[in-house]
């Protein structure tokens, strides 16, 4: 297998010409999540948005779950580009999460999402990947799990059932919306202690390491996005020193690889940078 590293880029390396038509470009493309008047994000998925030829594999997700729970469904609800009418067929995933009652753990993955990912992506072709979850219903759902209620009340659709954004108040982007971060250290950890790297793992470190880097600034900035691009742009405008390593990291997410000796010295570098620059800033608050 052929692996694309940085410099390669480089048009006086001996074989940029040749590779030149493997490679993803980074583009300045993107958005920021709406906000209202007092700063409040604004959720700005719709029906509308959704591209027509996801409207079937919507309809057979939706069903999958309550053909697995009945009427123990809540509410389903879908995430991210899809909902946003923002997804590049054949690159973006799908994500779709069901809230259920009396479920026996707090967040799970829906046992039968292999199986079903490859009947989609067999009758789609322009699925990558089904991403199938299961989340605990609480009466008071912002209480009990804030950062999934974040989730819903700011960047999820509902698409069957009551829909719980009504009963969640409004997010300003501050600390309340971080999510890569909470968890980075522990994802990290996992990504290096793997034997084997694919490139669905190269592409799912490299996201959350841009996205976490761009939670480092989001207050400052006072505007939120999951986009890749804008993430890696406002990160670099507060660490220009650290505009290099990010930038690979989005290079890599476009043009993922599986070389795991530079990969895995990459994100340890990349990753124990910005969990010092947490500790520094919990010091000066």
């Amino acid at each position: 297998m052929l692996r694309i590293r940085f410099n390669s880029l480089d048009p006086r390396h001996p074989c940029s010409i040749a590779i030149s038509l493997q490679i993803r470009k980074i583009k300045p493309i993107g958005s920021f999540f709406p906000q209202d008047k007092n700063g409040f994000i604004l959720n700005d998925t719709s029906f509308e948005k959704v591209q027509k030829q996801w409207l079937s594999v919507i309809e057979r997700i939706k069903k999958s779950y309550i053909d697995n729970f009945g009427k123990k469904v809540h509410s389903i609800y879908l995430r991210g580009s899809v909902a946003r009418g923002s997804n590049v067929d054949g690159f973006s995933d799908i994500d779709i999460f069901a809230v259920i009652y009396d479920l026996e753990e707090r967040w799970k993955m829906g046992e039968w999402q292999p199986d079903l990912q490859k009947e989609l992506q067999k009758e789609f072709p322009f699925v990558r990947e089904v991403e199938i979850m299961l989340t605990l219903f609480f009466k008071d759902f912002y209480q009990e799990n804030p950062r999934l209620a974040m989730i819903i009340k700011t960047q999820s659709l509902c698409i069957f059932g009551n829909d719980l954004s009504e009963s969640i108040p409004p997010f300003l982007p501050n600390k309340k919306m971080i999510l890569n971060l909470t968890w980075l250290e522990e994802d990290v950890n996992e990504f290096l202690q793997k034997e084997k790297i694919t490139t669905q793992n190269c592409q799912e470190i490299t996201k959350i390491l841009i996205r976490s880097g761009f939670e480092l600034v989001m207050e400052k900035e006072q505007k939120f996005t999951t986009d890749l691009y804008l993430c890696y742009d406002v990160f670099s405008k507060y660490f220009p020193n650290k505009e290099k390593e990010m930038r690979e990291m989005l290079h890599l997410y476009l043009n993922p690889m599986e070389d795991e000796i530079y990969l895995k010295k990459l994100v340890e570098k990349l990753s124990k940078w910005i969990l010092d620059t947490i500790v520094i800033f919990q010091k000066k608050a």
